[in-house]
């Protein structure tokens, strides 16, 4: 029996559909659409946010997963210009240069309606592929309301998201209380949460070595729990065994910068590592063949 459907398919036709493959912010953490990455306060959200903008800007990696390279659009509205360029000064250690031109930053909107003005960044900029926004607070959308309201506005920000494929991430504040489920922490009306197609919660930990608790859950992400530190050579949030040493951290950093040769001075100062022990440090891994003198007493990356 034949039958007329209207804007409609069998589902053997959606089985043989052609579908762009599923695209990952951080494997299996958080994924396309949009989502909420919530913390209480001090916890360390903006660090989070601003250490997997970068990972994203420069191509590198963040939490143990290979991240895609690709322009990275971030509306800081919580911190002032002082701390964000203090932290990048820092953070910057860990990835490549190129990063600081891939990663834009907003420390403003324009016009009343902030939805409007995003949609307008995003048609004017179709490089981006990733959007941040710190925090939904200082966005205007935090005190939402009602189920259908809160849902509504949030819907809003995840229509943005499909009309231009780019994921965006929103920082959140998470209640004072402590909740059942990751559901329950987020402050507010469950509308919030129900819009969003992926749910990050980022906790304290009195577990020695353990600075945070990760916990992920989406649409098409298994609900995952994984313990942070943080490296506070470089201001990153790391797998609790990722933490850098001093010898790994600088190698990073040379890699990073080659083939720029600097000095003993220089490479002590980027790397936040005192002069004597980046003198020995750096000895060491000329002698190991990893790094190389120059003239004048300029040393680089061998490769």
């Amino acid at each position: 029996m034949k039958y007329q459907y209207i804007n409609g398919m069998s589902a053997r036709d959606y089985m043989s559909m052609e579908i762009p493959p599923e695209r990952y912010v951080i494997p299996g953490l958080i994924g396309d659409g949009m989502s909420i990455i919530g913390g209480k306060p001090k916890i360390g959200k903006s660090m989070f946010s601003l250490n997997m903008a970068l990972s994203m800007a420069s191509g590198g990696s963040f939490l143990g997963q290979d991240i895609e390279m690709g322009m990275v659009g971030y509306i800081a509205l919580e911190d002032n210009a002082r701390t964000i360029r203090k932290r990048l000064n820092t953070m910057v250690k860990r990835v490549n240069q190129d990063a600081l031109d891939n990663l834009i930053i907003f420390d403003k909107t324009e016009g009343d309606n902030k939805l409007d003005w995003l949609d307008n960044v995003l048609d004017a900029n179709p490089e981006f592929r990733l959007i941040i926004i710190d925090t939904l607070y200082k966005f205007g959308l935090a005190k939402l309301g009602s189920y259908d309201v809160s849902y509504d506005s949030m819907d809003a920000i995840r229509c943005i998201s499909q009309k231009y494929d780019v994921p965006i991430i929103i920082i959140d504040h998470l209640r004072k209380a402590e909740g059942a489920s990751t559901v329950d922490l987020f402050a507010g009306s469950i509308g919030k949460t129900g819009a969003v197609d992926g749910l990050i919660t980022l906790v304290d930990s009195r577990k020695p070595g353990v600075d945070g608790v990760l916990c992920a859950q989406g649409r098409d992400i298994q609900k995952t729990e994984i313990e942070l530190s943080i490296d506070r050579d470089c201001l990153f949030w790391t797998l609790r065994e990722e933490k850098l040493s001093k010898k790994e951290m600088m190698i990073q950093i040379m890699k990073a910068n080659n083939p720029v040769a600097l000095s003993l001075d220089e490479w002590s100062n980027k790397a936040g590592i005192d002069y004597a022990y980046t003198k020995a440090l750096i000895g060491r891994l000329c002698e190991n063949g990893v790094a190389v003198r120059v003239d004048r007493g300029l040393y680089r990356f061998n490769g």
